[in-house]
């Protein structure tokens, strides 16, 4: 890895990302690559997302984003790209296709012992991926299977004790497929000014339930730290709707507004320290295992649209809720 390469980037990233969120017009900051044409050169940037594309003459002087941001070293720079605004639960937006099962079946089935890349959900909610099992990082004892917010605690709205039912309801489960119970979760916050890190949670489940593997991808070989993770990075994902797709890092570092669609209506979330890949979200896919090509757990889906997705970095989960990927069982 040549990380060092970027430094200028995430210098940048750090000192402008807020003040480019706070327009209308912008919908995530990220460290990236520089695109021209379509295709992703080997140059670094910070990358500002937007809505619509449109060439610098069919916009008033007021409304042009800079070229360039400075530094202290100097200046790097700003690279405009196109995507609508991030949407949870991952694929609700109508734009993304939803998958017929034909090629998908491993995902959606009723599995156990159970594997990440799965579906699973909490009796409240429809339809989701189950990214692994995890661990208490004080009691290794106590397992845990981990999804989204949104996924496995409906949004802030679940209750300790929830069922977790595998396969999740919209694929057949019932009462009979509990495999889980909601222990804890990150409360997502709306309010303007506070700052979301993930949209996570996790269900005690009996110890021995689950195997350390995703489906399709086989056994996980780690954790590694998003930190390391570079834009242009190939990487692969698997979700219940879509099942395993290669993938393209396009952003690392990334702040993104993210469009909930809850009980409430329609709610607006900034999350900090995310990674956005190439489009691979359809509804059901949130939870999803982001891997990288050695097979380590990177990421968790949470969100997307038809050109992006993105994801919480792993590490940051188990900071936040305070469990540790289990190796071995």
């Amino acid at each position: 890895m040549t990380i060092g390469r970027f430094n200028a980037a995430r210098a940048a990233h750090k000192l402008h990302a807020r003040g480019l969120l706070a327009r209308r017009d912008v919908n995530a900051v990220s460290v990236g690559l520089r695109s021209v044409g379509g295709a992703d050169t080997d140059e670094p940037c910070v990358t500002a997302w937007v809505d619509r594309k449109l060439p610098a003459g069919a916009l008033p002087a007021a409304r042009l984003l800079p070229t360039k941001l400075p530094i202290a070293a100097g200046e790097t720079l700003l690279d405009v790209r196109q995507s609508t605004r991030l949407v949870a639960p991952a694929g609700a937006a109508p734009s993304v296709i939803v998958g017929d099962g034909s090629t998908v079946a491993a995902t959606r089935e009723r599995l156990r012992p159970i594997q990440g890349g799965v579906s699973g959900a909490s009796f409240r909610f429809p339809i989701g991926t189950l990214t692994c099992v995890v661990a208490d990082a004080i009691d290794p004892g106590q397992q845990f299977l981990l999804s989204c917010n949104h996924v496995l605690a409906d949004v802030n709205a679940g209750s300790v004790g929830d069922p977790v039912l595998q396969p999740a309801f919209s694929d057949g489960g019932n009462t009979g497929d509990t495999v889980a119970w909601l222990a804890r979760w990150m409360p997502l916050s709306f309010t303007l000014g506070r700052v979301n890190y993930v949209d996570a949670a996790v269900a005690l489940v009996p110890d021995g339930a689950c195997l350390p593997d995703v489906v399709e991808a086989g056994r996980v070989a780690g954790v590694r730290s998003a930190a390391s993770l570079e834009p242009g990075e190939a990487v692969r994902k698997v979700g219940r709707t879509s099942g395993m797709t290669n993938e393209t890092v396009l952003g690392t570092d990334a702040d993104v507004w993210v469009t909930y669609w809850t009980a409430s209506g329609l709610m607006q979330a900034l999350f900090t320290q995310q990674i956005l890949t190439t489009a691979c979200a359809a509804y059901g896919d949130s939870g999803s295992p982001l891997l990288d090509a050695d097979n380590r757990i990177v990421g968790m889906l949470f969100s997307g649209t038809a050109q992006t997705t993105a994801f919480n970095r792993f590490d940051a989960i188990e900071t936040m809720l305070g469990v540790r990927f289990v190796a071995t069982t």
